[in-house]
């Protein structure tokens, strides 16, 4: 799946990035916390569900989905917050790569597994 640059935005910085979409779905997403499957590991995901803008926040360095609890909570219910933990991050389990290549296999698996892409971001 290739995301388009005109669904999201990338801001970051020096240890953590927000990844946040502009697709604006017109149903509400139910709030669920679980983990998600990849590769030889499982990703704790938090996603605060709602119907506004989707941003998933992604760690830096050794933090974990509680270091934006302020950041949610400011940023409040107009927004979806998608939360996860990195390999052996917080809740997540441990794996046996830790490459760069698994870090955009999970991000992918992630926005896959909350439904953030639309048909229009689809590969072409």
């Amino acid at each position: 799946m290739a995301l388009s640059d005109k669904n999201f935005a990338v801001s970051k910085s020096k240890k953590n990035m927000i990844l946040s979409s502009n697709v604006n779905d017109s149903e509400n997403k139910k709030s669920w916390i679980g983990f998600i499957p990849v590769d030889d590991t499982r990703l704790f995901v938090k996603d605060t569900g709602g119907n506004g803008p989707s941003i998933i926040y992604l760690n830096g360095s050794y933090a974990n989905h509680g270091h934006w609890k302020q950041i949610v909570k400011d940023l409040g219910s107009n927004y979806r917050h998608i939360l996860y933990d990195e390999r052996a991050r917080g809740k997540s389990k441990k794996s046996t790569d830790y490459s760069f290549n698994a870090c955009l296999r999970d991000l992918s698996v992630v926005v896959k597994a909350c439904l953030l892409y639309t048909s229009d971001a689809a590969d072409e």
